[in-house]
């Protein structure tokens, strides 16, 4: 904001072209780093509300989405959308300022230059284009979704329910459906990640046109397949290595076509007919070993959880019982990113101080560099230990293995369950997890942290304690 302030006020003087270029560059600072304390801010919020429903049904991970749980898969063209606009803005406030401010110049010069600063441009234009034929699509369809016969659905069983959307014309060739198994595979990192999607089990048919019914946002296609008995459960443990089952649907329409897609819950032998509600009022509150807590009838996510491949919590048997060791720099690639963060953050505040910044600004700009590194300090040299001894757990937190240790009594415990604690990335299932004990008193504490598996936070907490 000083920058953007800056170019409006320095100079009055300067020609139109220039200044629209400044302040459009200084806009696209304002933006980002408004968007990442929004992010910050929301992000926390929801990470919060999801690891208290995640307490709250531990056992049951098809109540761990909000719509899920509501026996509805909400379409993610609502996504789709927004994040095209923010592409669009971002990218046009990049290239705009070089379509002002030089293309001018390059155009009374004859500079053959220009043409490569159209196509530039070019780039924004269309994923302007795109960011609108969303809205459009977004606005016809209305906020489609898929209602469930069945929560959650179950291998060897029908996947039934229907697709609530506002459609005002009549689908001549009827509406193609899709159900897929889908393994979706992230390999590598950087410039050299990649992901792919590999099929398991498909199937499609489609609906007439005739079939299409009255729904509650004007109509509602039914949907109806078999799946097969020896298809596997949904699975987000590994965000690198998923199982997805993606309902695809498309129709051909004047204008804008109808395409949607919904992922929906598939977890084998928990397939039930009770209401939504009722499940969302299920809340374990024992636990055989201090594992998760005690298995219900009919619970998909109750079994034995299989030790990852590569693990880098330390098992290992103590006089008392067993003992987990959380080694310092668990997340490196976490820990890069705050470090980098935070070098440039404290270089601005060095600035700020040298340039006689109001002291307003300074006080801010060093109490949030004080948060980086202890937050830096925290994800790169953190360690934890749990142990059992006596009837009590002992866990203890602290940077270079150091503070004080927390002591729990067994029978006050009501269970030890993962909840996912910090989104890293822009994916939305790329979390980091910590294991978090629920007393009986309703209190909780973290035992461990930044941990970027859940598969091994889930496999901590089954092993016998």
């Amino acid at each position: 904001m000083l920058v953007l302030f800056a170019q409006l006020t320095s100079r009055p003087n300067a020609p139109i072209a220039k200044t629209i270029t400044s302040v459009m560059a200084s806009l696209v600072l304002v933006l980002v780093g408004g968007g990442l304390i929004y992010a910050a801010i929301s992000g926390y919020g929801r990470l919060k509300k999801q690891a208290a429903i995640e307490e709250s049904n531990p056992l049951s991970p098809w109540l761990w989405r909000t719509d899920w749980a509501l026996r509805r898969a909400g379409s993610q063209n609502k996504s789709s959308e927004i994040s095209s606009w923010i592409m669009a803005i971002f990218c046009n406030l990049i290239t705009l300022p070089f379509l002002f401010g030089m293309v001018p110049d390059f155009l009374r010069h004859g500079d053959p230059r220009v043409i490569l600063l159209l196509g530039f441009n070019l780039v924004g234009a269309i994923l302007f284009i795109n960011a609108v034929r969303a809205t459009i699509r977004h606005r016809r369809f209305d906020n489609t979704y898929f209602e469930f016969d069945a929560l959650p659905f179950s291998p060897g069983e029908y996947v039934r329910g229907r697709i609530h959307l506002k459609l005002d014309t009549l689908a001549e060739h009827g509406i193609n459906l899709r159900l897929s198994c889908v393994r979706k595979v992230v390999a590598g990192s950087g410039d050299s990640r990649s992901t792919n999607q590999i099929v398991m089990w498909q199937a499609e048919q489609n609906v007439p046109a005739g079939a299409v019914g009255p729904g509650p946002l004007g109509r509602a296609i039914p949907v109806n397949f078999s799946i097969s008995a020896e298809s596997p459960n949904t699975d987000h443990d590994n965000p690198s290595d998923q199982i997805l089952w993606m309902l695809h649907a498309q129709a051909d329409m004047p204008g804008v076509d109808y395409s949607d897609d919904f992922e929906i819950p598939v977890f084998r032998g928990a397939a039930s007919s009770t209401p939504a509600s009722d499940f969302g009022t299920r809340i374990t509150t024992g636990a055989d070993n201090f594992g998760f807590a005690a298995p219900q009838t009919g619970d998909a996510d109750s079994g034995e959880v299989p030790q990852p491949a590569h693990t880098k919590v330390v098992v290992s048997m103590g006089s008392g019982g067993t003992e987990f060791y959380f080694p310092a720099f668990r997340s490196p690639g976490r820990a890069l990113i705050l470090l980098l963060v935070t070098v440039f953050w404290s270089a601005a505040v060095f600035v700020l101080y040298h340039i006689n910044a109001p002291i307003f600004f300074f006080i801010i700009f060093g109490l949030a560099d004080l948060l980086l590194i202890a937050g830096t300090l925290h994800v790169t040299l953190g360690s934890a230990r749990i142990s059992m001894g006596s009837g009590e757990i002992l866990s203890r937190m602290g940077i270079f293995g150091l503070g004080s240790t927390r002591r729990i009594q067994v029978s006050s415990v009501a269970s030890i369950v993962p909840v996912a604690s910090m989104q890293q990335g822009t994916s939305s299932g790329n979390h980091l997890y910590a294991i978090r004990v629920r007393l009986k008193d309703g209190r909780k504490f973290t035992l461990a942290d930044e941990i970027d598996s859940r598969q091994e936070a889930r496999w901590a907490c089954f092993l016998p304690w």
